[in-house]
């Protein structure tokens, strides 16, 4: 039973990758195994826990592939047609769940350094989402340049709450790195997988560190970027006024979807 709740979850990881503002990682903490899998991850790196990590790992990231591949088009067709209702069920999605995640991360209270956390994790996501002013990109990237953005790009993918591809735009290379992918050029592909791969496993122990070292102000640090990625997710008041309705009601959806699920978990 448990394969399956992690295939799920894989799935639910990959189409998160595909829409613009939402991170994985953020998916992961909503559905509960996002520490686990950072540990999982980890283990297998060092050699050890094999057997229960492959477990977690093996069906999570099949269902990431399936997610990216199976679903890809209808996401990006649904985000084209219906781009509010989509937007506004994932920031209900992310609200209904901030309950449960205070819960599970049994956080009863907050001390006055833990509430500056909280607020620095809500304000940097706002922060770097305002620096994408423009959407020119770097006309002629250097081959250091793909290197540093896998590199950044997937350290960014592993931590709640922000997009590789918002930090790709913010970087200028969004566009570079998909005509790179579309054109199969492998010197840029190959610059880029092994700077993801870097900063993937550099990131991955540095957060397992953190959990492990400071539990509570990790867990209140992610509360505050899951919390800061509302304002990003969510349209322009002038595109809601023209489908408020549609709006409200999947926004109502998302809410007591996660709202639900969140029940189901303390039983």
């Amino acid at each position: 039973m448990s394969a399956v709740k992690y295939l799920i979850s894989g799935i639910l990881i990959g189409i998160s990758n595909i829409i613009p503002g939402i991170s994985g990682g953020t998916i992961a903490v909503l559905l509960g195994v996002y520490d686990r899998l950072i540990i999982a991850i980890v283990d297998v790196i060092k050699w050890r826990n094999i057997q229960s990590s492959l477990t977690l790992l093996i069906p999570i990231s099949f269902g990431v592939m399936l997610g990216i591949k199976g679903f890809a088009s209808f996401i990006l067709v649904l985000i084209d047609g219906f781009y509010v209702p989509v937007q506004l069920f994932f920031v209900g999605l992310i609200l209904g769940s901030i309950p449960a995640l205070i819960n599970s991360f049994k956080i009863v209270s907050f001390r006055l350094s833990e509430v500056f956390i909280l607020l620095s994790g809500i304000f940097m996501l706002m922060i770097i989402d305002h620096l994408t002013v423009s959407e020119v990109g770097i006309a002629s990237p250097q081959f250091w340049m793909y290197f540093g953005t896998g590199l950044v790009a997937a350290a960014s993918m592993i931590v709640p709450g922000l997009s590789g591809s918002l930090i790709m735009m913010i970087l200028g290379m969004y566009e570079s790195v998909l005509v790179a992918i579309n054109l199969l050029q492998w010197q840029p592909i190959m610059l880029i997988s092994v700077g993801a791969l870097m900063g993937g496993i550099g990131s991955v122990f540095g957060i397992k560190w953190l959990l492990l070292k400071f539990s509570r102000q990790t867990h209140v640090a992610v509360l505050g970027l899951v919390i800061g990625s509302i304002p990003i997710l969510c349209p322009p008041f002038q595109l809601i006024a023209q489908a408020w309705l549609s709006g409200a009601i999947m926004f109502l959806i998302g809410v007591l979807s996660s709202w639900t699920c969140g029940r189901f978990k303390k039983k």
